[in-house]
């Protein structure tokens, strides 16, 4: 490289520090010690010096790789020669490369290149949703060119969505005046980009700053985006305040350079880096006798660094591959081969971050996006880190935008404003027409509905007349109501105080709750109460059917068979559970939370008489809405104004035109006691009068009705009448003036509920309404409860008790088939336990017939390959050795066979004392692969056999005798009680006569097994020749010895 240059920094003096202090680290990190060859050329990038230097080292030495150059034209034509001469050439710089990569293939760069730096600019760009760009970048030099070419390629080949929208470039002279006209080409950019990618130098970019500030493109609706190599010398104000303008002029650069974002190689942050940092300066001016003017040493510098460090790292992984290529005399063309494979795809730890080298041998870098963060100071520093290995971002700090939001990179008028001003008459006329069509439409929407409403109001269905209610009757009912009272005498029928009228109408039993008065005055707020009592519905209020307005006025209503709830909670024969009663207060809850939510609002006349219990013991709200027509004033019994004409003819009672009225006076009405306090106001007249207290005309709201609920709670609880139990010894006109003046509430024990339950009940019985919790509250609060009552959660808060206790079955019904499930899981899990104990025992056909009931059949096999071992020595050892021991020996033996022959087609027979039988090409036919499955097995035994330990006595190793014979055998299982399957022929006998009459750690085969051996090819065999073999006199017999 060059040795000392007043132009380039990236000469010797610059780089040698940092390569001496990689070769140290070599010594010391990777035991490896370079031989370092420097050689250099004066002054400055000669591309001719470069060659003859590198030539003048490959011939002179045998060298391993090359280090350098440091200039980009001089690394071209050292390239070229390294990819010739197969020799490794790795440098920090050779950013730029003319021709194809392809022709570098030796060349390895641990700094960047351009198709990288260009790939980053569009990263960066997608991070903030720019895929709209305009392009400026300096002509005829080679640098700024070509990564302008590189990032237009990447646009079209690798990153498609990204669209260039202009295209500019400038030129200056040798002198570096700009020969171009930049305002000219930044009036053109204004049309066609609001992105803009600039790729030039720091003085050209300034003049372009102040051009798009003069040009109002610096308000933050333009982006500009400049490319700087080295982060330290972007970072500060040097970027806009190293120039010699005047200052005022700097303000402008230092207000439009807001709009300007730098894009720069990392460099990585930390104290590490600055350690090196003064350690390169120290050596410099020791070692080199030259002062560093930089504050930190750049990027490149640290890269150069990296490059030995890769070369050593290579070097240490092939270590042990150089001493066997130096026993067989191989040359250094492949040494080198193998160091340049293992520098490719490769990622270490470096000085300048962490090096990801790809599979061409350039670096993956990482960059930093800087920005003038503090407009105040004019400061620059990095905002965004992307790192391209692993392709992720980094936010270091928030980017300034000048208007506060990032600019788009299409306006949404476009370039130029055309699109809006694509609004034409025509346009417009379309948007006039289309809202008008709207309004008109909602015009007509809200007609028509105002034309069904009244419609609504004029429908008149729910006018009842008396001759079409039929079987009108008096029920005997626990309902009880505002007024008890007797029918005269001269009517003929005595209605006593626990009756109701009740009839059929349209196939519907009803109630008949006959009013006071007999005027009816048809109003409209009287049709608009009567339209929400016909369109109110739920399961927990009573259904409206209509009104009976000839001669006696009557309301008729949903019959509830087991009348009302104070009469349910009176009766002591019922025993009423805490999910009974919980039923209970949620189907009250229910029906006022829909009541609250609908165009009633609220109830007011909530107690226990108005929630009727049907014959699905659902609770009913009653008595709620028609305000206009009735009030607790002039609500009366539920009776009938009757008259006896033609009794016996119809059956049924008839109402006669003159009502007879006996009315309870309000002293005796204990239904007051449901309401709210604030209700009840001094009386000026004696009328309704109670200890000078009595009810306001309007009485009613929600607030009040969580009272009147709270009350009802006290009677759930309780089971007693309301304002337990002061109504023994108190009149109800003290009752009820004590309750507003002094607070007086029922008396109940707090053990006598769940504490959550009597919270509630107090709270809604404040004297302050707004603390009273609304229907909603209570809802969620009952929800919590019925939790803490462990009652089951698919209760649901909407159901009845009937549908509660069908959803407890039904949930009892899927736990049990979840546990028969689990238990025949667990059964079927047992059964395969046992099986496959059995399938370990006996073959599988085998066991499979016994598990049927059947005796196996034995079979005749024409071809197997039996195996037989036993243990040298065994004797000896197991005399020296306690039985315990012994046993514990011969389990782990045999259990590490066992892991052995179950990678092989063969079956284990038995064991016996210290011998082992195996045999393969039953119980299942294999044709010939018996034997080969057979001798694979034995020769992995006696592989492993040495890695076997024996516990007790590790010292000694273990030595095995193996015999191997192919015959035909017969095979069955014998015996009822631990049946045992065996094998029986004289292929059985010869194969233990192999193995008694082997050798230690041998395989002793017959001719037979090696006959069909010869079959495969595969197997090494060594004759052994002619032996007597008991029983069967001479054979020739062979050795195994391995498989090719």
């Amino acid at each position: 490289m060059v040795e000392k240059s007043q132009t380039n920094r990236f000469d010797l003096v610059h780089i040698g520090p940092a390569i001496d202090i990689a070769q140290k680290k070599c010594q010391s990190k990777y035991k490896i010690y370079l031989n370092l060859t420097k050689e250099t050329y004066p002054n400055q990038c000669n591309e001719t010096a470069a060659l003859g230097k590198a030539y003048d080292i490959i011939t002179r030495q045998k060298i391993v790789a090359l280090i350098g150059p440091a200039c980009s034209d001089d690394v071209q034509v050292v390239g070229r020669l390294a990819a010739h001469l197969g020799i490794p050439l790795l440098t920090g710089l050779g950013d730029v490369i003319n021709d194809d990569r392809s022709a570098y293939n030796t060349l390895i760069r641990t700094s960047y290149d351009l198709r990288d730096k260009a790939r980053a600019i569009l990263a960066f760009m997608a991070h903030h949703n720019w895929y709209h760009f305009g392009l400026i970048y300096r002509y005829q030099d080679i640098y700024y060119s070509t990564l302008a070419e590189e990032l237009l390629q990447r646009n079209h080949n690798e990153y498609k969505n990204f669209r260039c929208t202009c295209k500019e470039s400038y030129n200056r002279d040798h002198n570096k005046t700009i020969l171009t006209n930049l305002r000219l080409i930044m009036d053109r950019m204004r049309s066609c980009a609001r992105i803009i990618v600039i790729i030039g130098g720091e003085k050209e970019v300034r003049n372009m700053m102040l051009i798009a500030y003069s040009m109002n493109m610096t308000n933050g609706d333009y982006a500009f985006i400049y490319t700087e190599l080295i982060e330290k010398e972007a970072i500060g104000n040097t970027s806009w305040a190293g120039g010699n303008e005047s200052k005022e002029i700097k303000e402008k650069l230092k207000y439009a350079y807001q709009s300007l974002l730098i894009l720069s190689l990392n460099q990585p942050p930390g104290e590490h880096y600055k350690n090196f940092s003064d350690q390169v300066k120290y050596l410099s001016l020791k070692e080199y006798n030259y002062k560093y003017n930089e504050q930190m040493v750049n990027y490149f510098t640290a890269s150069f660094h990296d490059s030995v460090l890769l070369l050593c790292k290579s070097l240490r992984e092939n270590q042990p591959k150089f001493f066997h290529y130096h026993s067989t005399k191989t040359s250094i063309k492949d040494i080198r081969k193998m160091i340049l494979k293992s520098m490719k795809n490769v990622t270490f730890s470096g000085i300048s971050g962490n090096v990801t080298i790809d599979l061409d041998g350039d670096r993956i870098a990482d960059y930093a996006l800087l920005d003038q963060t503090d407009p105040e100071t004019g400061l620059f520093e990095v905002a965004l880190r992307y790192y391209g290995a692993t392709q992720t971002y980094e936010t270091i700090k928030q980017i300034h935008w000048p208007n506060g939001l990032v600019p788009k990179d299409i306006p949404k008028c476009g370039f130029d404003g055309a699109i809006c001003k694509r609004i034409t008459f025509l346009g417009i006329t379309i948007v006039t027409i289309v809202t008008v069509l709207f309004l008109s439409i909602l015009l007509v929407v809200f007609i028509l509905r105002k034309i069904k409403y009244k419609f609504a109001l004029a429908n008149m269905s729910w006018k009842i007349r008396w001759d079409e209610i039929e079987q009108i009757n008096l029920e005997r009912s626990n309902y009880d109501f505002d007024h008890k009272e007797d029918i005269g005498e001269s009517d003929s029928i005595k209605i006593v105080m626990d009756s109701v009228v009740t009839g059929m109408y349209k196939g519907n039993q009803v109630v008949i709750k006959k009013l006071r008065t007999t005027k009816f005055d048809l109003s409209k707020e009287m049709l608009i109460e009567v339209k929400i009592m016909r369109e109110i519905s739920h399961d927990n209020l009573t259904r409206f059917f209509g009104i009976c307005t000839e001669n006696c006025l009557a309301i008729v209503t949903e019959y509830c068979s087991k009348g009302s709830l104070r009469g349910l909670l009176a009766n002591s024969s019922l025993n009423l559970d805490w999910i009974f009663r919980c039923s209970i207060i949620n189907d009250i809850i229910s029906g006022m939370t829909h009541l609250h939510n609908s165009e009633h609002c609220y109830h007011g006349r909530l107690h226990s008489n108005n929630c009727l219990i049907d014959s699905r013991f659902c609770v009913k709200i009653s008595d709620f809405g028609l305000r206009q027509l009735k009030n607790d004033n002039d609500l009366g019994l539920i009776y009938s104004c009757q008259s006896i004409d033609n009794l016996t003819d119809n059956l049924h009672l008839k109402l006669s035109r003159k009502c007879q009225q006996n009315c309870l006076k309000e002293e005796h009405n204990e239904n007051l006691l449901y309401y709210a306090p604030e209700f009840f106001q001094p009386c000026k007249c004696k009328k309704n009068h109670l200890d000078s207290y009595c009810l306001q005309t309007n009485s009613g709201s929600q607030k009040g009705d969580s009272y009147s609920f709270g009350i009802i709670l006290q009677e759930i609880i309780l089971r007693k009448e309301p304002f337990y139990p002061h109504q023994k010894h108190m009149h109800l006109s003290e009752i009820i003036k004590r309750s507003k003046f002094e607070n007086l509430r029922p008396s109940v024990p707090i053990d006598a509920c769940v504490p959550e339950l009597y919270s509630l009940m107090v709270s809604c019985w404040t004297t302050n309404p707004e603390d009273r919790p609304d229907f909603y509250q209570i809802k969620c609060e009952m929800k919590n409860l019925m939790k803490t009552l462990n009652i089951n959660n698919n209760l649901s808060i909407n159901s009845t008790l009937t549908e509660n206790l069908l959803i407890r079955m039904e949930q009892y019904a899927i736990d049990l088939e979840m546990i028969v499930r689990q238990r025949t899981n667990q059964l079927a899990e047992e059964k395969k336990k046992t099986e496959e104990l059995l399938y370990q025992i006996l073959p599988k056909p085998v066991a499979d017939q016994l598990k049927r009931g059947k005796m196996f059949e034995p079979n005749f096999f024409d071809s197997v390959t039996i195996f037989f071992s036993d243990i040298v020595g065994f004797t000896h050892l197991s005399s020296n050795s306690t039985p315990m021991q012994v046993v514990d020996f011969l389990n782990d033996l045999y259990t590490f066979f066992d892991s052995i022959i179950s990678d092989y087609d063969v079956y284990k027979v038995e064991t016996i004392g210290d011998s082992y039988m195996v045999v393969s090409g039953l119980p299942e036919k294999n044709g010939i692969e018996h034997a080969r499955q057979i001798c694979r097995m034995a020769l992995k035994i006696l592989e492993m056999m040495p890695s076997f330990v024996i516990k007790h006595r590790p010292e000694e190793k273990l030595k095995l005798r193996i015999g191997i014979n192919t015959g035909s055998c017969c095979a069955g299982c014998v015996g009822n009680i631990r049946p045992r399957f065996c094998l029986f022929g004289d292929a059985v006998n010869t194969a233990s006569r192999m193995e008694s009459n082997g050798e230690p750690l041998k395989i002793h085969v017959s001719s037979s097994t090696k006959s069909v051996l010869e079959l495969f090819g595969t197997f090494i065999l060594e004759p052994r020749g002619e032996i007597f073999i008991k029983g069967k006199g001479k054979m020739l017999t062979y050795w195994l010895l391995g498989e090719k």
